[in-house]
């Protein structure tokens, strides 16, 4: 609140406040300036006016944690200078705190390169977010009182004001690290750990807080711990968000919180052909994955033994060695001339070829294990067609593929798991509807 007096009677104008932050109660404009404020006033002579601020002035979150002081400047020529600079009521008095822990750790200051929409825009929803360990390098033990979102800084959309009931829970014992989480439960993620109701229907108010100049926003919305969450450096951490729109049904206000998102990366491998097919010089093409827990190998062969046709794939890990048997081994002598066994059998996929088209396709899919030693590892694999009219035999047998697994993609370390009423009607089915690799900066109130 400011209170400004007019020595003489000027006509009517804009006057402009400077709110600067200095180390000492002689303010000036040597000192860091935060705030800009303007207003429009026709001063009558000896005439008074008070301004009521109506936006807070944010404190740098950079400002080391001490004492400063706060004043102003008006842009206006002074005709009364006896009273300047008198020290104790011209500045007001702070002290800066060291700003609470903020999950991601490290980012009190930064701002995160993606937003989310639930659970700040949409009610009724849920959302559980996981945090991994590996990034709360900057948590201590202690006691999680509140969380506070942040506006996303970059957006240049307006944002609406809007009120969610939030129900809060949390967990860190027994949450399982980013290896083991799961993308298709709820329940699942939680089942077995300290999992806690900390808020119950809180009112939470989402103010329509401008685009910073300078991102992050400040954290502007807090929700309030009725029940503390114990929480012991080192563990990963869940957090799980439960929202109802306050004034009913289905609420959709332009919120998005500021979050972060975590990429892998990881590289395909490679499939060389070598051997002698029968027929020779057919299609035969193949896909060795990076290891990330989802890609799989496969191969397919277009062997024209016609359709649906019996068919079997081999997978083995050499292709020189079978037992007593060297490898490639001539199948001439058992009725298939030109014909080669190219790899030993660890495993074998049988089926049918294409059921239509005379392509005689066959192609098998593999689920590659998520394990960092199968990195860069060799396979070995063929396709025998069964088709009597070929040869004496009935085998069509293509040439061989030598499969080199790519690299090992790291879990991310941060899953989010949603649903909405875009994805059904609440209560939320235990499998959620979506999921992104990304989390909410959340500021961990007593942290």
């Amino acid at each position: 609140m400011l209170i400004l007096r007019g020595a003489y009677n000027p006509a009517k104008k804009t006057f402009y406040t400077d709110v600067y932050l200095s180390t000492n109660d002689n303010i000036s404009k040597a000192d860091l300036k935060i705030q800009r404020h303007a207003f429009t006033w026709d001063f009558g002579k000896k005439t008074s006016v008070t301004v009521n601020v109506s936006v807070k002035p944010v404190i740098p979150c950079t400002t080391k944690p001490g004492t400063y002081w706060i004043g102003v400047i008006l842009d206006e020529k002074d005709y009364n200078t006896a009273n300047n600079d008198t020290d104790g009521w011209d500045a007001a008095k702070i002290t800066v705190l060291k700003p609470a822990a903020t999950a991601p750790s490290g980012l009190e200051c930064k701002e995160g390169n993606t937003s989310h929409h639930i659970p700040t825009r949409y009610a009724p929803a849920r959302s559980q977010q996981l945090y991994d360990a590996s990034i709360l390098g900057g948590l201590k033990t202690g006691l999680i009182k509140s969380v506070s979102f942040r506006r996303n800084g970059t957006s240049p959309s307006t944002y609406i004001a809007h009120k969610f009931y939030m129900t809060v829970h949390m967990a860190a014992y027994k949450v399982k690290g980013a290896a083991g989480w799961t993308r298709t439960s709820f329940k699942a993620n939680y089942a077995g750990t300290d999992y806690k109701l900390v808020a119950f229907k809180r009112l939470v108010s989402f103010p329509a807080v401008p685009k910073p100049s300078a991102p992050p926003a400040p954290f502007s919305v807090t929700v309030p711990f009725t029940s503390p969450f114990g929480y012991v450096k080192g563990r990963n951490l869940l957090v799980q968000f439960d929202t109802s729109n306050y004034s009913g049904g289905n609420g959709n206000y332009n919120w998005y919180a500021d979050a972060q998102y975590y990429s892998s990366t990881s590289k395909s491998g490679t499939v060389v052909k070598y051997g002698k097919g029968c027929p020779s010089g057919l299609t035969l093409s193949g896909y060795a994955p990076p290891i990330n827990g989802t890609s799989k190998l496969y191969w397919y062969w277009y062997s024209k033994g016609g359709y649906h046709t019996p068919a079997m794939a081999i997978l083995g890990v050499s292709k020189t060695k079978w037992g007593f048997l060297t490898l490639p081994f001539p199948l001439a002598g058992m009725g298939a001339p030109g014909c080669f066994l190219n790899t030993d059998m660890v495993l074998a996929f049988v089926g049918f070829t294409d059921p239509s088209g005379n392509n005689g396709r066959y192609r098998v899919d593999l689920p590659v294990p998520y394990d960092p030693l199968l990195a860069g590892g060799v396979v070995y694999g063929q396709t025998l067609v069964f088709d009597k009219n070929y040869n004496t035999l009935g085998v069509r047998a293509s040439e061989g593929l030598k499969f080199t697994l790519g690299t090992y993609m790291k879990p991310k370390p941060a899953l989010h798991l949603y649903s909405y009423y875009f994805g059904g009607a609440p209560p939320f089915p235990d499998k959620p509807y979506y999921y992104t690799f990304s989390v909410d900066v959340l500021q961990l109130g007593g942290m």
